[in-house]
């Protein structure tokens, strides 16, 4: 039974004895629309919070039959609960959703016209059966109730989470692209089939002067896909969404396509294929659009302003990656170049080298660009997460009211995804920076034993919920001349990683000085790392295979990141010695002051 069950059966009880005007007394009392019908359908109750949201009074509707009430509801006849409780019917009517059916009631969700002086609104819908004295029925009762603003904000945060997944895949996908066609029917899979949109599709700009468009991936189509390679490629398609986004290099969105007029052919293929809601997204380069991302979505009123900012920045990101595999795909070609002219033109040797060399660099630049770009968009990729997690949170407080169960429960999710994509975006821009010579070093006077105190208070409460001991020991009084930040990031990605994969048992972090170094080491008593996984331990996107692989998630970035920044920034080494079923032990050596390293 739902929570808005548990939250009017009990207002109805006392009233299922009662009958005549004193029944119509009570229900006309209670805040919600209600009505009631007898055994034979016919309506014995219709209170004034139905008559102001129907229009129709309780006079004109008293001992009328389903055919009238059910007008009056949806105007026009079709079943209402109460007709599936009184006749035993348990197959309710897709017009219905979350439906729970149980012996004496039905309850269920529904988009009523009627509600919001005719503008529509959606319901929770609640019918139970009268019982009498002795036990037997003598009619069913119905209650309704305005749920659209929990139903806005249920699809408001889907929606979120929708985009912000897609973004999250599509970023991933473009990390291991190899060919730009697979690529790009990737993008189109994660955003039908990974994220739940109806349909997308990419085409790219084939003639500008005629509008003329070529397909180059789709995903989710229920009509023949050449209808839509024969839409896109004539001259009219530029009364469209499409063209409209293309001619002023921004969106284009159509949150309902019955209510928009242009291209006959386009809005009736839309209509018939089921999709109620259109965004178009230019793909831009240099200022110039040269091809368009299409998204359909199911459901009306889709694309709120969020969703677009997230949508568009997917676009963004799509548009990155299609130029640098372009990028890959000619430097591919020219080092093939180079190969052939070296085996079969001996006397161009010497030439064909310094082109070798100036490709290489290149090369090399355009990586090193890449890790600035990934580096100096920190602000960026941030901001808009800090906003989801921040509102997130502030709602999961009740600091923007009360919020149901079933709301918490996504704003949770909300949240958690918004924590994790963060803690990723923060792994690879560390990385990008580092990889590009970005990364700065702040060293200072710290003290070891202030570093361990402030990591373990971080994570005692996880390895606490674990029941794991934890304990940090021997750092008293070892100083160091370092840089504080990089080195708590490094103990707390070891101490992570740790708690992650013991199941039981303890995790210890110890300290040593020997001359001008200092060891620190992670000991843990967890599932350990069988002898062939150990060349993978610090290389990116690597995960091991375990039973916890999935359990605990990961990128495969937190080892890979972390011997980056030993070796590279607090210049030091990193070792590791495990045996599979009892442990693992990590140490890093580095010197207590970076000034002499």
């Amino acid at each position: 039974m739902s929570e808005l069950q548990h939250d009017i059966r009990p207002s109805l009880m006392p009233v299922s004895f009662i009958k005549g005007q004193q029944f119509t007394g009570v229900v006309d009392l209670l805040p919600d629309a209600i009505f009631a019908v007898d055994l034979e359908g016919r309506v014995i109750a219709w209170n004034h919070a139905l008559e102001t949201m129907t229009g129709v009074s309780r006079t004109a509707m008293m001992g009328k039959t389903s055919t009238e009430y059910t007008t009056a509801l949806y105007r026009e006849r079709q079943d209402s609960l109460v007709d599936y409780l009184l006749t035993g019917t348990r197959e309710i009517g897709d017009e219905f959703e979350n439906i729970s059916v149980e012996t004496q009631s039905i309850s269920a969700e529904q988009w009523l016209p009627v509600m919001n002086s005719g503008h529509g609104g959606w319901a929770r819908l609640d019918a139970s059966l009268l019982l009498a004295g002795d036990g037997n029925s003598y009619g069913a009762i119905q209650t309704i109730r305005d749920i659209s603003q929990k139903k806005h904000t249920e699809r408001a945060l889907k929606r979120v989470n929708r985009a912000l997944g897609a973004l999250s895949e599509v970023n991933q996908a473009m990390l291991h692209a190899q060919s730009e066609g697979a690529f790009l029917q990737k993008i189109v899979d994660i955003i039908v089939h990974n994220q739940g949109y109806h349909h997308a599709w990419i085409a790219y700009i084939e003639d500008a002067a005629t509008d003329r468009l070529r397909i180059m991936a789709y995903a989710g189509l229920t009509n023949d896909a050449r209808d839509v390679r024969t839409i896109c490629q004539e001259k009219n398609f530029g009364c469209g969404p499409v063209g409209s986004a293309l001619d002023t290099n921004t969106h284009f969105i159509v949150r309902n396509i019955k209510r928009r007029h242009g291209c006959e052919k386009c809005w009736q293929h839309a209509t018939d294929s089921g999709y109620k809601s259109t965004i178009s997204l230019p793909l831009i380069n240099d200022d110039t659009p040269y091809a368009v991302l299409n998204i359909y979505a199911c459901d009306e009123d889709a694309f709120d302003s969020e969703e677009v900012n997230l949508l568009t920045r997917l676009a963004s990101d799509l548009t990155f990656g299609i130029i640098s595999l372009r990028t890959r795909a000619e430097r591919d070609t020219m080092l093939s170049a180079l190969r052939s002219a070296h085996d079969h033109l001996e006397h161009k040797v010497s030439e064909r080298t310094r082109e070798l060399t100036t490709a290489n660099t290149r090369l090399l630049e355009l990586d090193r660009l890449k890790s600035m770009f990934i580096a100096s968009m920190s602000h960026e990729l941030r901001t808009p997460l800090n906003s989801i997690i921040g509102f997130s949170g502030i709602m999961l407080k009740g600091m923007s009211g009360v919020i149901s169960d079933k709301q918490r429960e996504h704003l949770e999710r909300v949240y958690g995804s918004g924590k994790h994509l963060l803690e990723l975006i923060s792994d690879v821009i560390d990385i990008a920076k580092i990889e590009g010579d970005r990364i700065e070093v702040f060293p200072s006077h710290i003290s070891l034993k202030d570093i361990f105190s402030e990591v373990s208070a971080a994570f005692s409460k996880q390895a606490l919920r674990k029941n794991l001991t934890l304990q940090f020991e021997n750092a008293h009084g070892i100083a160091l001349f370092s840089d504080r930040k990089r080195l708590t990031q490094v103990i707390s990605n070891l101490v992570s990683n740790a708690i992650k994969y013991t199941e039981h048992g303890s995790v210890s972090v110890t300290a040593a000085e020997y001359f001008e170094l200092v060891t620190i080491t992670v000991s843990d008593t967890g599932i350990g790392i069988m002898h062939d996984d150990m060349p993978k331990l610090f290389v990116a996107f690597e995960r091991i295979d375990t039973h916890l692989k999935i359990k605990e998630g990961g990128a495969g970035l937190g080892l890979y990141l972390t011997e980056k920044l030993v070796t590279e920034i607090l210049k030091g080494d990193i070792h590791v010695a495990s045996e599979h079923g009892i442990g693992s032990t990590f140490s890093i050596r580095i010197a207590k002051d970076l000034r002499e390293s």
